[in-house]
């Protein structure tokens, strides 16, 4: 008969215990290296999707705008002064000094230079002293007409003594006092005097038709005189406007001619920017359409002008028709010849606009978050049946109270160009939308907006 060792019932009560500590769950992740805290962590007590319910999601936003989908097209043009004059000698000369150099400021009226006036002061001198001998000549006749005037009163005089006297004698005669033949001799002598009176008339006639042909030679010399003092005033060089010398085209000690140019001077208070544009898309372009203009030399800045003129004849061989566009209050100076680029934009073809890349984040991972989907898996319709072509989704910000929240939309898109989309329907002008999330959204879902994120 096989008599069982004392020491057995006490090994069967070890094994039996073993074997209830290898039934335990914790006891299979457990070893003598690590803490129980981390052997349950090993366990998968905690999946990661608690973690991350337990952390809203961060989102960066866009702001839903209008704007133009058509395709834009870039013109290159340089840039010039809406207005300029080039300065031109008006008299013929040596260049006694020019006052102004390229990129002076200049005002209207303002004195910039001079031409050597020598020979226009003689010849001035030379016509001004005929001018006063012509005028002497006139003094002259006056006088000689007045000594005529006085010599007809004074035979008028006469003439009614005379009168008088040979009236009396032709009585006295009839009467026989005198005799018949001195009545007659007072009768010529009345006749002599009316003889000279008319002698003197003629003579006043004569004085003032002489003293008339004087004065219109006088006159005749005062207007060369003028134009004499007005050509001798083209010496002095004046700028014909406010604005900048652009070109300096003459030294001082230069001969210049008549009509010879001399300074160039802009106003680039109106800048404008001269292109041309292809006979193809001419019939796009129309007066008053708003432009964006970029300039090289300022590349942060983005000016807006207004295409101010289209030239109604084209190049015959490159078939290019010339532009040009105003820039509305650049604020800085521009300078002639800068390389601007202009696109020109249609105002009625504003439409509701955003990236496409907001409609398709459930395939978009999160740079900032590998191995995680950028939007919510909900981002697509959960129906069986299979989506509109033009029907999508997309996350819009809502707020309540202190909380804000994402609400999930159905949208009708409609043409594309590039990386855009237009929105028919399902946003509004001015909502808010999500663009990026570091972890998948659902509609109603509280989310935090990005500090980093800057909306458009």
């Amino acid at each position: 008969m096989f008599t069982m060792p004392r020491s057995a019932p006490i090994l069967l009560v070890l094994f039996s215990i073993s074997v209830l500590l290898s039934c335990s769950p914790e006891s299979q992740v457990f070893s003598p290296g690590k803490s129980r805290s981390e052997s349950k962590t090993a366990s998968g007590a905690k999946s990661p999707q608690g973690a991350d319910a337990e952390e809203s999601p961060i989102v960066e936003l866009a702001i839903a705008r209008r704007t133009n989908l058509s395709a834009i097209v870039t013109y290159s043009g340089t840039t010039a002064p809406q207005q300029s004059i080039t300065l031109r000698s008006r008299s013929a000369g040596q260049l006694m000094d020019l006052k102004v150099d390229l990129g002076d400021r200049v005002t209207q009226g303002q004195p910039v230079g001079k031409v050597d006036d020598a020979l226009a002061q003689d010849s001035l001198q030379e016509q001004s002293a005929e001018l006063a001998a012509r005028r002497y000549t006139v003094e002259e006749s006056k006088r000689s007409l007045a000594e005529a005037q006085a010599e007809i009163l004074r035979l008028q005089a006469e003439i009614d003594q005379a009168q008088r006297d040979a009236d009396r004698f032709k009585q006295l005669a009839t009467d026989g006092a005198i005799s018949q033949q001195q009545a007659e001799q007072s009768k010529k002598t009345v006749d002599a005097l009316q003889q000279s009176l008319q002698g003197a008339k003629e003579l006043v006639r004569n004085r003032e038709q002489s003293i008339s042909a004087a004065q219109e030679r006088v006159k005749a010399q005062e207007a060369i005189v003028s134009r004499m003092q007005e050509q001798l005033s083209y010496a002095i060089l004046t700028a014909p406007m406010t604005g900048l010398v652009m070109e300096r085209l003459v030294d001082t000690g230069d001969f210049v001619q008549v009509g010879q140019a001399l300074v160039q001077i802009g106003d680039f208070g109106n800048a404008v920017v001269n292109l041309d544009v292809s006979d193809r898309e001419f019939g796009q372009l129309k007066v008053g359409q708003s432009a964006e203009i970029r300039i090289d030399a300022y590349p942060d800045r983005v000016f807006q002008g207004t295409l101010n003129r289209i030239a109604p004849i084209a190049d015959p061989n490159a078939r290019l028709i010339p532009v040009e566009i105003l820039i509305s209050d650049p604020g800085i100076p521009l300078s002639q010849g800068l390389i601007a680029r202009v696109n020109f934009r249609n105002p009625q073809d504003q439409r509701l606009v955003i990236p496409a890349s907001a409609l398709t984040l459930n395939q978009t991972a999160n740079p900032r978050s590998p191995g995680k989907p950028a939007a919510a898996s909900a981002a697509t319709p959960k129906s069986n049946s299979p989506a509109q072509p033009d029907q999508h989704r997309i996350f819009v910000l809502i707020q309540q109270g202190e909380k804000t929240i994402v609400e999930e939309r159905s949208v009708q898109v409609g043409d594309r160009l590039d990386d855009q989309v237009e929105i028919r329907s399902g946003l509004t002008e001015g909502e808010s939308y999500v663009t990026k999330t570091n972890a998948p959204l659902v509609s109603g879902q509280t989310v935090r907006v990005s500090l980093l994120a800057a909306q458009n």
